[in-house]
């Protein structure tokens, strides 16, 4: 009902293309990797540069088969009274077109927090009033985020002003963030 009149789909993919994009900064499988205890001479290896691995993201990408996204938004701006605003989302991508996501969006005004399961053609919401799971079509095809040449890794080539890696650690892996 509620979702006949907002733009839900553009939001959905909004949404997707925020979640893919922490794909972007997991790169726990990079070419570069750090020291441990049992190899002394990559702890003076230099740490590779924001270029070398977003391009190694893109030439790996082809070999991810699922992976986990957590968004945060920070300072989101304003919104239109008809329109969606995602303000955290949280879920898991399996290739080429699941997608599991809960989110946490601005509605009417009201800050609520939505479900989203997607598989090829199948889309389901949960409704924020209800909590009931609906059926929607249309709004979003996972296969159009993850296909490597036209989904979210093409845009990691249009990406601007990206900060330097650092190191961390993801359930005790140590990677590049």
């Amino acid at each position: 009902m509620f979702l006949s009149r907002i733009s839900i789909g553009r939001t959905l993919i909004f949404m997707m293309l925020f979640l893919a994009s922490g794909l972007l900064f997991s790169g726990c499988s990079l070419p570069w990797q750090h020291a441990t205890s049992t190899n002394v001479a990559l702890a003076n290896a230099p740490k590779p540069t924001t270029q070398q691995l977003l391009a190694a993201l893109q030439k790996n990408f082809r070999n991810v088969s699922a992976f986990h996204v957590v968004l945060k938004v920070d300072n989101p701006g304003s919104v239109a009274t008809a329109q969606v605003q995602i303000r955290s989302a949280n879920g898991d991508v399996v290739m080429p077109d699941k997608v599991k996501a809960q989110a946490v969006v601005i509605l009417s005004g009201q800050s609520v927090t939505v479900n989203l399961i997607s598989v090829g053609d199948n889309q389901y919401i949960t409704d924020p009033i209800t909590g009931q799971w609906r059926v929607i079509k249309g709004v979003l095809d996972p296969r159009t985020l993850t296909n490597p040449d036209t989904g979210i890794l093409s845009l990691v080539s249009k990406m601007q002003n990206v900060s330097q890696p650092v190191d961390d650690t993801v359930n005790g892996v140590p990677c590049w963030r």
